[in-house]
């Protein structure tokens, strides 16, 4: 977990970068995004908006200790806590051409911490989109989306190395372009192509060093009540190639194909329910004792208990990219609880709690390091606030607490933190 990817637009997304909201979907209505106008939560039509943001962030286990002593075999003094500050600058674009529209959103930030300041760093995203249309029956979009940062913590925590106390820049890098076709009255196919890769700045994590090219096809039914039966085709081609690897893990690359049913059922004006599940294969071109073939399942709930309550359920066991030194992959079990409440127009609580088990599969980016029968059992809780003074300035703050209980036992840790947001727009 890793507290520096808060978003500077909602606190439900900025608990989501605390780790404490997992794929809940919330069917009360949200705070409307920020506009220009002088009524709160309206929306003018801009081309450009320009923004910033600031954040700062305490945890009291930044890099994710068993305990002091730990921390203090590994970095000498047994400091665990740190307050973290962010400040962030961007633009963001959208322009509608006919039937076209263009978006992007670039932005800088710099982080900068009170005791760990080996980490201070500077990162950037980028984000456009071309949602483009052809006719009335034909449409898709076209997209690009690169991001520069601090490698989030417990990406490469391991009681054999001391990498947690360097810092380390990730760059990923997603292209992708998708197209969806309705014809008839009730149907529509659909498919995609994406691109990803991820590099590390360490060279001993270069081995963690990957790339995916997937391709997806679906074919759905559009019910008359508004609610969707399909299937879903999908075809990924992954790993580290060797070429890149440095020698340090060779033979990771795999191919995974899919075969999973989609249900989205609007069981009423208030209830929603959705369901993606099948059959998922996964086989290693070198390591063929840890491929994977068995089911993967996602099931949301949702709910709109008044016109300002909201709660929602998840529900998933899936084959999961882990960025971890230890293992390739996981096999992910968990449950996840979310609330919202809009308690006046300006003002919305929100929280969460989630439980997750990840059984490893122990291909390791670490010569040496096994970990075939690690099983990690993590538990989180959060609550955040979001207030909007009025319709260019929002500010937000949560708190969350984690627990992390693992077969290895050095790998567990407790943590507890919480942050304040001011996002303001021009």
């Amino acid at each position: 977990m890793y507290p520096l990817h808060i978003n500077r637009c909602s606190t439900a997304r900025a608990l989501s970068a605390l780790s404490i909201i997992s794929g809940a979907v919330f069917t009360v209505p949200a705070f409307a995004a920020m506009g220009t106008g002088d009524t709160p939560g309206a929306v003018t039509p801009r081309a450009v908006t320009p923004y910033v943001d600031y954040t700062v962030f305490y945890e009291d286990n930044l890099l994710r200790f068993y305990d002091s002593a730990a921390a203090k075999i590994a970095e000498g003094s047994g400091q665990m806590s740190d307050t973290v500050r962010r400040a962030t600058g961007g633009l963001r674009f959208s322009e509608q051409i006919s039937q076209q529209h263009f978006t992007a959103d670039i932005s800088l930030n710099r982080s900068s911490f009170d005791h760990f300041n080996q980490f201070d760093n500077t990162g950037e995203d980028l984000l456009a989109n071309w949602n483009w249309h052809i006719g009335n029956n034909l449409e898709g979009n076209a997209s690009t989306n690169y991001s520069e940062s601090l490698t989030p913590f417990d990406s490469f925590r391991t009681v054999q190395s001391n990498l947690p106390l360097q810092g380390n820049v990730r760059r990923q890098w997603t292209n992708s372009i998708d197209a969806g076709w309705r014809f008839g009255a009730d149907w529509r196919m659909h498919g995609a192509i994406t691109h990803y890769q991820l590099s590390y700045d360490l060279d001993a994590l270069h081995g963690s060093d990957q790339t995916q090219d997937t391709t997806e096809l679906g074919l759905d039914y559009l019910a008359p009540s508004s609610s969707t039966i399909g299937v879903q085709l999908r075809h990924i081609r992954g790993g580290c190639p060797d070429s890149d690897c440095h020698g340090l893990v060779l033979g990771t690359n795999y191919i995974q194909n899919e075969v999973k049913g989609k249900i989205d059922w609007q069981v009423s004006g208030k209830s929603r329910i959705q369901f993606l599940g099948g059959w998922v294969q996964r086989n290693y071109d070198t390591f063929s004792s840890e491929n994977f073939n068995g089911t993967n399942a996602r099931l949301i709930g949702t709910w709109a208990a008044t016109g300002k309550i909201g709660v929602a359920i998840n529900v998933w066991r899936e084959v999961s990219a882990v960025a971890d030194l230890t293992a390739n992959y996981a096999l992910v079990h968990g449950v996840s609880l979310g609330g919202g409440w809009d308690v006046t127009s300006k003002l919305r609580i929100e929280s969460s709690f989630n439980i997750e088990q990840r059984d490893y599969n122990g291909v390791a980016v670490l010569g040496g390091v096994t970990t075939a029968t690690r099983i990690d059992r993590d538990r989180k809780a959060g609550l955040g606030l979001t207030y909007l003074p009025y319709s260019h300035l929002q500010l937000s703050a949560a708190i969350f607490h984690e627990t992390l209980n693992s077969t290895i036992t050095q790998l567990g840790f407790r943590a507890n933190g919480a942050h304040v947001n001011a996002h303001y727009e021009f």
